[in-house]
């Protein structure tokens, strides 16, 4: 019991091993790779003060949603780099998501909108300008998108390309 894992406000599995787990704190986040039995944590290359709000697990890939915006790791979140293209205005990402069926696809859900990439989070194009504040996607059909906002739900069926009120 590691008194510095709390308040734990994201946990996300290692798609490829059950004992792999992160949890994300408003500080560090966090790996264990034996079931919770230790925790270890994980913030090289992070700004020290930002808080994390979301983790994002594909494979080796780790993505962060943090106040100060997108971390991207390749190597199981030993070291992380920032993530550039979102302007400062819309940094603060509540939300991180991969496709579910395509990990080279992402979804960001910031202050300033929702934000999409193609390319594993190297490159964004901005979706909407309407704050997301958490994103679904529909396993079976990751084109259909759900995203929780200040004004309601908004839904897609094209990944993102055109959203409508649900």
């Amino acid at each position: 019991d590691h008194w510095n894992l709390r308040p734990v406000v994201s946990l996300s599995f290692d798609s490829k091993s059950r004992d792999t787990l992160y949890a994300g704190t408003p500080h560090l986040p966090w790996k264990t790779t034996d079931a919770g039995a230790t925790w270890l944590p994980i913030h090289v290359g992070l700004i020290d003060d930002s808080a994390l709000f979301s983790i994002a697990v594909a494979g080796s890939r780790v993505l962060i949603g943090a106040c100060s915006g997108i971390y991207r790791s390749g190597d199981g979140g030993t070291v992380f780099r920032k993530a550039l293209g979102i302007p400062g205005v819309s940094r603060r990402t509540y939300i991180v998501r991969f496709d579910p069926n395509a990990s080279n696809i992402v979804y960001a859900g910031t202050s300033n909108g929702l934000w999409k990439s193609i390319d594993a989070g190297i490159t964004w194009v901005r979706k909407s300008t309407i704050p997301a504040r958490s994103i679904t996607l529909d396993p079976l059909h990751p084109n259909n998108l759900f995203i929780a906002t200040d004004s309601g739900i908004w839904k897609s069926t094209d990944g993102a390309e055109t959203l409508t009120a649900a």
